[in-house]
């Protein structure tokens, strides 16, 4: 056999083996899960700790629910009712922060839901319209798919005017017996 032929050969020997771990790695995966169906695709909720990662849209920041796509949850909408706590004072920007809390619920399309709890701050700029808020959230609680949920992270909220604003949401997620 010429080097040329060898060498030809063994790409293809490593271009198998390549495949073949891929396929195996795959089916490993989805040994240890639970599958669940939204309508849009399939989505793995795994015993143990997990990451949870959700990205929200909202054409209206004063009309909820925001319209939400996530990792572990697919399409889904979320509630925000956000509280405004004492001032804190000037930014340096001409605008101002203050403490903020909310309550969230997420809900799944299959009606699977998470309840958090969030704490921060929110600042204002001078620029009317445009605010961020950062706040640490806490899992409630879940239902269906996510019932006994616990987690923690971080929720951020941005909003440029009034009539865009967007929510992540990234951080653990533990739902026991999935």
């Amino acid at each position: 056999m010429t080097s040329r032929a060898w060498t030809l050969a063994g790409h293809a020997t490593v271009v198998l083996g390549v495949c073949l771990l891929a396929v195996f790695l795959m089916s490993v995966r989805g040994t240890n899960a639970e599958k669940r169906h939204d309508g849009d695709r399939d989505h793995r909720v795994r015993e143990g700790a997990g990451t949870l990662l959700v990205n929200c849209t909202l054409a209206n920041p004063y009309n909820t629910p925001y319209t939400c796509r996530g990792d572990l949850v697919g399409k889904a909408t979320l509630t925000d009712v956000n509280h405004f706590g004492d001032p804190l004072g000037a930014d340096g920007s001409g605008g101002g922060c203050r403490l903020s809390s909310s309550t969230d619920t997420l809900t799944a399309r299959d009606g699977s839901t998470l309840t958090f709890s969030t704490h921060g701050i929110v600042c204002f700029e001078a620029t009317p319209g445009f605010a961020v808020r950062h706040n640490a959230y806490l899992i409630e609680g879940g239902t269906g798919r996510f019932a006994g949920a616990v987690g923690a992270g971080t929720f951020t909220v941005g909003s440029e005017n009034p009539a865009i604003a967007s929510i992540h949401i990234a951080g653990t997620i533990s739902v026991p017996g999935h």
